[in-house]
């Protein structure tokens, strides 16, 4: 299959062979999967079911204490552990000069310390290490949630082409939020509106309550509508370890196009293999040619 792809891109992602191969060798989906194959549902089932859906890169900046998430390709390790190691080298002169000093002359440490206050901001820059603390203080006073920025965020990362800055989310049947776990995990949580269930969706059987507490304040700020919500968290499990992010995207599959609650025996880990073979084979038909909704449905739940 990947002798019949050539890197192009299509609903704002770019598919070249490393993107199809993750999905054929059971490696861990990256942002680009779950944004692809969330505007590709969009694209042919929303005149199906209204689904208020943000893209992956939402939480990583609503709840960033509890979230972290980037994609493989802004990552270069070894630019970022040689500038750890400056950094440590620098600390570690920096930490011997200062010690020498004390035991030399207590007094040429004060002065220096004095000098140190009156450097200007533009030479502070020159040291990469003033710069990374003064990134990692940002936003401490954010807590755990970034309330004040959620309207923002929602209009900005929000994948529904109808979401207007203000609207009530309570205007749409379900809700769709995917989250990445420390970099390493994903989960999908699902908003049922009229049955007033909110469905925890971990494949692996997890469940971390300040997630549904952010989503929850998530529906309190953009939600008309006061519902005494039941939470759910039986849903389908993994057996493979890697498979997470394709359990995530077929939770909103699976709404789109049935629009009923997800339990335990759904579908199950041997379905969810084929499944994301047949993701990698929906991809390049995305590619190539004018697919109807059919198309896509026969396509992902092909046996």
């Amino acid at each position: 299959m990947l002798r019949q792809i050539d890197n192009n891109r299509k609903n704002g992602v770019t598919i070249d062979k490393d993107f199809i191969q993750i999905l054929e060798n059971q490696q861990y989906l990256t942002s680009p999967h779950l944004i692809f194959f969330q505007k590709v549902f969009y694209k042919y089932f929303s005149n199906r079911r209204k689904i208020f859906q943000v893209d992956c890169y939402f939480f990583p900046e609503f709840m960033p204490k509890l979230t972290n998430q980037l994609p493989n390709d802004l990552i270069d390790l070894q630019k970022i552990n040689k500038i750890k190691q400056q950094i440590e080298d620098r600390k570690t002169n920096q930490s011997n000069f200062v010690s020498n000093s004390i035991i030399q002359k207590n007094n040429q440490f004060t002065q220096y310390s004095n000098q140190q206050v009156q450097v200007t901001e533009k030479q502070k820059k020159n040291f990469l290490f003033e710069i990374i603390n003064i990134s990692q203080s940002k936003n401490v006073d954010q807590g755990i949630y970034k309330i004040s920025q959620l309207e923002n965020l929602l209009s900005r990362q929000t994948l529904n082409n109808d979401y207007y800055k203000g609207n009530s989310i309570s205007n749409y049947d379900y809700a769709y939020f995917p989250i990445n776990l420390g970099n390493y995990h994903w989960i999908s949580v699902l908003v049922y509106f009229k049955e007033g269930i909110i469905i925890y969706q971990d494949s692996l059987n997890g469940y971390n309550a300040d997630i549904i507490a952010g989503i929850e304040k998530i529906i309190k700020y953009k939600c008309t509508k006061n519902i005494d919500w039941k939470i759910l968290k039986n849903t389908p499990r993994q057996i493979g370890s890697s498979d997470c992010g394709v359990f995530a995207l077929y939770a909103l599959f699976f709404l789109y196009t049935r629009g009923e609650l997800i339990k335990s025996d759904s579908y199950s880990q041997t379905f969810i293999s084929k499944v994301r073979q047949n993701f990698a084979t929906l991809a390049i038909a995305e590619l190539k040619h004018n697919l109807k909704d059919d198309n896509v449905i026969n396509i992902v739940n092909q046996q």
